[in-house]
C-alpha cells in the first residue's frame, strides 16, 4: 500500500511529458531517484508486450547489469547514445538508448527519462549488408584467384577490360606483348596499346557480344617504344554483378604477317614461273611440230624417192649411190637434234653399235668382253674395224674420246 502512494505521488510531473508519451514512436521509460520506473508509453507497453512496467526496476527490465540508479547514470552518461542489447521474450532486440535527467515542474529531480529507440531492424539490415560484403569480398577473393590462375595458365596475352574501356587485369605475357610493366598495364586505357582504327574494331565487338559469346580480329597494335606491330584479338562477354567485362586474349602474329608475304611472293613467283615455263612448252610443242612436219616432207619428198629408186636398178654402182645419197639425207634429217647422226656410224654393224655404246659409257676392255661375251682378240678386231669405218688413222684419236659427242642410237 506503502509503495502504490509512492507511485501516486511521484506522477506529478507527468502532464510535463505528456507531448513526449503522445507523439513519439520511441520507447519511453520515466524513472525515480530509487531507480524504480514510475511510469512507461503506449509504444514501451507494446514492445514488452504488455508486460508490468511501472514498479520495475530500471536496470532489471533492460538487463543493465545493475538496479542502482547512481550505478546506471555513470555507466551510461547523460545525453549520450547507448547501445544495449535487451531480450523480450524469446527475441533479443537492440536499442538506442539516451538517459537524461528529470527536468521541469517534476519533483522527481533525483530521476531520469530513458528514451529508446528500437534498432533491431537497422541492426538486422547491418548484419545483412555485413554478411552481403562478407560473401562478397569471399566471392571476389575467390573469382580473383580464379582469375590469376587462368591468366598465368595461359600462354598468351589476357586482358581483362571493362564498361570504361579500362585494363583492370592483364597477365605478364601481355606485359611482354606490348612492353609495359604489368602494374601499369593495369588501369590503362584500352585505346593506349592501338589505333583510332584498332580501337573503332574493338568498341564495334564489345556493342554487338552478348555474355559467352566470342569473336575474332585482327587489328594494330603499340609497343611503348611506338613500334606498331600486327595482332589478332579473341574478344569474349562475362556479365559480372550487372557489370560487363571483356576477357581479351592478345597474340602477336608479326611473324605469320611475314610469312604470309613470304609465301605470297613465292605464289606470286611461282605463278609467274608457271606461264614463263608454259609459254615455253608451248614454243617447244610449236617447234617439235614444225620438225615432224619437215621430217615428213624430208622423208616423202627425198628419202623415200631415193628407196625406190634404188630398189629398181640392179646395177650395183648405182644401188651405192643411192645408199650414200640416202646416208647423207639421214643425217641432213638430224641436223638441229642435240646430238647429229654421223655418216661413219651407219656404216658399222649392229655388234659394232653394241660395242661403242659399251666403251661410249666408259667400260673397260675386260668389262666388255665380260658384258658381250667376246673373247679378248675378237673385240680387238671389232675396234680396228671400227677406226677403220670412222675414218681414225693412228693412236692420236682415242675411240672413247670420239664417241663422247656422237649419238650411237642407230
Amino acid at each position: 500500500m506503502k509503495q502504490e502512494e509512492q507511485c501516486c505521488q511521484q506522477r506529478v510531473g507527468k502532464s510535463y511529458y505528456e507531448v513526449i508519451f503522445l507523439n513519439t514512436n520511441n520507447l519511453i521509460l520515466i524513472v525515480g531517484d530509487d531507480g524504480v520506473i514510475v511510469e512507461a508509453n503506449p509504444k514501451a507497453y507494446k514492445v514488452f508486450q504488455e508486460q508490468k512496467l511501472v514498479g520495475r526496476f530500471f536496470g532489471e527490465l533492460l538487463d543493465l547489469d545493475s538496479n542502482i540508479l547512481q550505478i546506471i547514470k555513470e555507466r551510461y552518461p547523460f545525453d549520450q547514445q547507448h547501445e544495449i542489447d535487451v531480450r523480450i521474450g524469446n527475441e533479443s532486440l537492440i536499442f538506442k538508448m539516451n538517459v537524461s535527467p528529470l527536468l521541469g515542474d517534476s519533483n522527481l529531480t533525483a530521476g531520469v527519462i530513458a528514451i529508446l529507440n528500437d534498432l533491431t531492424p537497422e541492426v538486422d539490415n547491418r548484419v545483412l549488408i555485413e554478411s552481403e560484403m562478407m560473401c562478397h569480398v569471399q566471392e571476389k577473393a575467390h573469382l580473383d584467384k580464379m582469375l590469376e590462375m587462368i591468366f598465368l595458365s595461359v600462354g598468351e596475352g589476357i586482358l581483362l577490360v571493362d564498361e570504361d574501356r579500362e585494363i583492370v587485369r592483364a597477365n605478364s605475357q601481355a606485359s611482354e606483348i606490348f612492353g609495359i610493366l604489368e602494374q601499369k598495364l593495369c588501369g590503362e586505357e584500352l585505346e593506349y596499346l592501338t589505333d583510332g582504327e584498332g580501337m573503332q574494331i574493338l568498341n564495334g565487338l564489345f556493342n554487338s557480344l552478348v555474355e559467352g559469346e566470342k569473336q575474332q580480329a585482327e587489328i594494330t597494335g603499340h609497343y611503348s617504344n611506338g613500334h606498331q606491330f600486327p595482332i589478332a584479338v579473341t574478344v569474349t562477354r562475362v556479365d559480372f554483378r550487372k557489370r560487363k567485362f571483356w576477357p581479351i586474349i592478345v597474340r602477336d602474329i608479326t611473324e605469320q604477317k611475314e610469312y604470309e608475304i613470304k609465301l605470297q611472293y613465292e605464289m606470286k613467283r611461282s605463278e609467274e614461273m608457271n606461264v614463263t615455263l608454259s609459254n615455253v612448252l608451248k614454243s617447244i610443242e610449236k617447234d617439235r611440230r614444225e620438225r615432224e612436219q619437215q621430217v615428213k616432207n624430208k622423208v616423202k619428198q627425198s628419202l623415200l624417192p631415193s628407196l625406190q629408186k634404188m630398189t629398181k636398178t640392179n646395177d650395183l654402182e648405182i644401188r651405192s649411190t643411192y645408199r650414200e645419197l640416202i646416208a647423207q639425207q639421214l643425217i641432213e634429217l638430224t641436223s638441229g637434234f642435240e646430238s647429229r647422226l654421223d655418216a661413219g656410224l651407219l656404216k658399222l654393224t649392229g655388234t659394232e653399235i653394241a660395242i661403242c655404246r659399251v666403251i661410249q659409257a666408259g667400260r673397260s676392255g675386260k668389262e666388255i668382253c665380260e658384258l658381250m661375251n667376246l673373247a679378248f682378240e675378237t673385240l680387238q678386231t671389232h675396234r680396228k674395224n671400227i677406226r677403220k669405218k670412222l675414218g681414225l688413222r693412228g693412236r692420236k684419236v682415242n675411240l672413247q674420246a670420239y664417241l663422247a659427242g656422237k649419238n650411237c642410237d642407230v
